[in-house]
């Protein structure tokens, strides 16, 4: 019986000294061969066995993305453990309440600022036995806090054997917790099996083939479902992999490490988008016509290749030129040898997709959820439909209720969440579908369209229900927006919050971003039927950031927390006199 560490074991003996990993350490990027990574996740694991760890303990990982984190995760597995991956963004509360709840009883930290996190909480954590710290400066060692060195020496001198653990794993055993983002409560930790992984591992590999020379690219939290299936899919086919220094350094590492498959989620994509524009902008009145004509160009190549229609000889002659002169740049940008993007967690605008596609790159956007042990369905090259979330995956039995909300099943979907019978529960069917909370719509061809999350939908005052999602990613393909939270539940019309980008923000006076909003605003309203059109804005004063827990780990807006941290320019939208409806002249 194969598992992702059964699989992970074998890789290493097969190809030996072949890098496994590219890192950067004093501004050089080090390789680390499969053999020695091999050899660090069983010196893990039997530094965990020799201090009692047992078969079914769980262990928790706080810490960024960076290689010591897979080392620790696949050490866990081959010691028959649980990993559990805490997001470092989150406060020590949030750190507790999942290191608690998942009964962890090791704990790896990053760093000492991540340790003081769990100290302040040490107390409410009583079945915390050891803290193992990766990077310990200025961190004093000793009694339960130990250094991730001194676990694999100990496990180096113990000489313990995981394989044996690994030999009786059964697909039925739980191999990781995935605490969801928790937009509504408390996160519910999702037990996905070692069963799970291997049926989301196959699906995936019938319809996404790599090749022999694809190399990925590791800069998304190792926490969240779809980094770790990526992940887990590189180690089980053989695929090596660079880990980005920083989030901050992502198109730096990129081009230096030049990957071939990447998963992201749509705010990089967003980002690289308006980067690329507020570039032509602002650059000489020539190039900013060679660039316009280099994307009216390469859009109306990617239309007529949507309806699969041939592309005149004369507009490829001249898509070659234009991808020549403006979009090689932004190829080299991204390492010059991405051939496949997939996006996932949250939807992406058509415009930006469509852009990409002009540009030779291509995104292939799919739809997932942790408790799917992530992608579910998938775009695939040569079929995607932009705005979609593609097709089921192979063995995902996937179709629509009465009210819309997809439904799942297959032997990818989770077994539950732990420790908590009633939601474990309330998330199936009688007939054994997990309800998904997502509403879509399924066209002709099979394509499945999400419209919005089930809880986030909008009913105005009036009786219309009203996807915001979607108003939201057409306001914000203007690359000057940065965010938009619509709002407009029970309330007689839709309002907006507007965050513009940084850069903006700090050269322009409130009046002037004031009326550039509403200018886009207007514009993009003609394009929405009347009960969708947004009357009135406010901007924020920033960005929403994770930092101040507006954003989920995964970038999603935390739309609760908005509403209430922000109830005040809410409100005042809907207490003007009528005479002032319509887009708001002033920022609250």
């Amino acid at each position: 019986m194969e598992t992702v560490i059964s699989r992970f074991f074998a890789n290493a003996d097969h190809f030996g000294s072949t890098p496994i990993f590219r890192f950067n350490t004093g501004g050089q990027w080090v390789p680390m061969g499969w053999r020695t990574a091999a050899g660090l996740a069983s010196d893990f694991a039997s530094g965990l066995m020799s201090m009692g760890h047992e078969k079914g303990d769980s262990l928790s990982i706080i810490s960024q993305t960076r290689w010591e984190w897979a080392i620790c995760d696949l050490g866990t597995l081959a010691a028959g453990g649980i990993t559990v991956g805490v997001y470092p963004t989150m406060t020590a509360d949030q750190s507790r309440y999942i290191v608690a709840h998942s009964d962890s009883r090791f704990v790896v930290v990053e760093d000492k600022k991540q340790l003081a996190k769990i100290e302040s909480v040490r107390s409410q954590l009583p079945r915390i036995e050891k803290i193992i710290i990766i990077d310990p400066a200025g961190v004093s060692l000793g009694g339960e806090k130990m250094s991730l060195s001194e676990v694999l020496s100990k496990g180096r001198a113990a000489k313990h054997d995981p394989m044996e653990r690994v030999a009786k794993l059964r697909l039925e055993d739980a191999a990781t917790f995935v605490y969801t983002s928790g937009t509504t409560g408390p996160p519910k930790g999702a037990m996905l099996t070692h069963g799970n992984l291997m049926a989301e591992l196959h699906s995936v590999d019938r319809v996404l083939q790599v090749k022999e020379d694809d190399t990925g690219f590791i800069f998304l939290p190792l926490a969240h479902v779809l980094q770790k299936i990526v992940s887990y899919h590189g180690f089980w086919k053989g695929i090596p992999g660079s880990f980005a220094r920083s989030l901050d350094t992502v198109a730096e590492d990129m081009a230096a490490c030049r990957p071939s498959i990447v998963a992201a989620v749509p705010r990089i994509f967003e980002k690289v988008y308006a980067r690329v524009h507020d570039q032509a902008a602002a650059g000489p009145a020539l190039r900013k016509k060679i660039f316009d004509w280099a994307v009216k160009t390469g859009l109306g190549v990617s239309h007529l290749r949507q309806a699969h229609e041939s592309v005149p000889r004369r507009m490829e002659i001249e898509h070659a030129l234009g991808s020549k002169l403006v979009f090689q740049k932004l190829r080299d940008r991204l390492g010059g040898r991405v051939r496949l993007f997939i996006t996932g967690g949250a939807p992406i605008a058509k415009d930006i997709l469509s852009f990409f596609d002009a540009a030779g790159i291509t995104i292939l956007e799919g739809w997932g959820m942790t408790e799917t042990c992530g992608a579910a369905s998938l775009n695939l090259p040569g079929a995607s439909r932009f705005g979609s979330i593609g097709k089921p995956l192979p063995d995902v039995d996937m179709r629509l209720d009465d009210d819309g909300e997809i439904l799942i099943r297959g032997p990818m979907v989770f077994s539950g969440y732990y420790k908590d019978e009633e939601a474990t529960k309330g998330s199936f069917t009688a007939d054994g579908y997990f309800r998904t909370g997502d509403i879509a719509r399924k066209d002709a061809d099979g394509y499945y369209f999400i419209i919005d999350r089930k809880k986030d939908l909008i009913i105005t005052a009036a009786g219309k229900n009203v996807a915001p999602q979607n108003i939201e990613n057409m306001v914000k393909t203007d690359p000057r927006i940065s965010q938009v939270v619509v709002i407009g539940d029970r309330r007689p019309y839709l309002t907006a919050l507007v965050a513009v980008t940084p850069e903006l923000r700090s050269s322009r006076s409130e009046a002037d971003l004031v009326a550039m909003v509403q200018e886009i605003v207007n514009n993009k309203n003609q394009e929405m039927a009347s009960y969708e059109r947004i009357k009135k804005i406010r901007l924020l004063p920033g960005e929403l950031t994770q930092e101040a827990g507006e954003l989920t780990p995964t970038l999603k807006v935390k739309r609760k927390i908005v509403n209430d941290r922000y109830g005040s320019l809410i409100e005042e939208m809907y207490s003007e006199p009528k005479a002032a409806q319509g887009v708001a002249t002033g920022a609250g």
